[in-house]
Parts: structure tokens; sequence; C-alpha cells
């Protein structure tokens, strides 16, 4: 896995922590639904308590001045018989974007959970960009195993252009079944 030399605007102003008020969680179900307004309905939207619940599970946060400037979620997606995560509601405030914040805090996401099955769906280009430098594995819907696409598909069904990234875990559990 490729490692950036410094994680960005890390000065005294940033915070990185995997803690979540309730407020914090507001803030991040109101820009989640800014940006689909903004850009077609490519978020999944979670109320601010859901958001919370979520963020016992593994969350991750960054704020400049006590504000949220960026946040990722894992989300139990579970099925009879295995329980994936998702990585979503990856999200960088606009005036944040294209300074490598992403790409950092998801890799050290993907460090701290590497026993867990993960993956992310999207169809956002910048996204893809960093899922690759990620070296994440990269799947498509039609060559994804029914068994496993029907987990994949319990939050909503996956797009004809939505690409599934995911870790050595999940990718191992998905050439088992190809």
């Amino acid at each position: 896995m490729k490692t950036p030399k410094q994680l960005p605007l890390m000065e005294d102003t940033f915070q990185y922590t995997t803690h979540l008020t309730l407020e914090e969680c507001k803030t991040i179900a109101w820009w989640i639904q800014e940006e689909n307004i903004l850009h077609g309905k490519h978020m999944l939207e979670k109320t601010p308590e859901e958001l919370f619940s979520h963020s016992k599970n593994w969350c991750c946060i960054i704020k400049k001045n006590n504000e949220p400037i960026w946040c990722v979620f894992l989300m139990p997606v579970e099925h009879w018989w295995i329980t994936l995560y998702e990585w979503w509601s990856l999200f960088v405030k606009p005036e944040y974007r294209g300074q490598n914040i992403s790409y950092f805090l998801t890799q050290k996401m993907l460090d701290n959970c590497v026993n867990l099955p993960l993956y992310a769906i999207t169809n956002v280009p910048a996204v893809k960009k960093n899922n690759k430098k990620l070296d994440q594995h990269e799947y498509t819907k039609d060559i994804i195993p029914k068994e496993i696409l029907s987990v994949l598909e319990v939050p909503w069904e996956l797009l004809d252009n939505d690409v599934v990234y995911c870790n050595e875990l999940l990718h191992v559990l998905l050439q088992q079944y190809a």
C-alpha cells in the first residue's frame, strides 16, 4: 500500500478523532443531504441519530476549529451467513477537497480495520482514483458472485456504473465464490 508523506493541513488547528457527538452527526447529515441535492443522489442519507449509532462501529473525523471537515463511517451490512462492512459517507467539505485528506484517512481506516471485510461502492471519479491509489481490489456488478452481490445490495441495489472496491480480506472471499 502506498503511503502519503504527511497529512496535509495538519497544523495545530486540525484535530483527528474517532469519537463523534450528536451535534457533529447533525452537521454531517446536513452535508450529505446538501451533496445529494447539488450533485445528484450518490450518498446514503442517514439521520443524525443513525450516524451517531454507526459512529460506534468505527468512524473517523477531522475537525478544524471544532468544525467537522472530513468524515467516514463503517456500516455493518448483515446477512444471515456473513457480516461485511461498507465504508461510506466519505465526505470532505468542498473548500478542503484536492488536498489528499481522503486518501490519507481512508488509508488509516484500512490499516486499522484489516481484520474486517471492507468495501466501498462508488461512481465518483475522485473516489475511484483514491481507491486505485490505495491498491484496493476493483469489482463491477457483473463480476461479483451472486452470493456476495445479494449481501452488498442489502442497503440498496448497485447501479450499472457503480464500482465496488474491497480490501484484501473481502477480495479473498470473493475469489472463493468466483
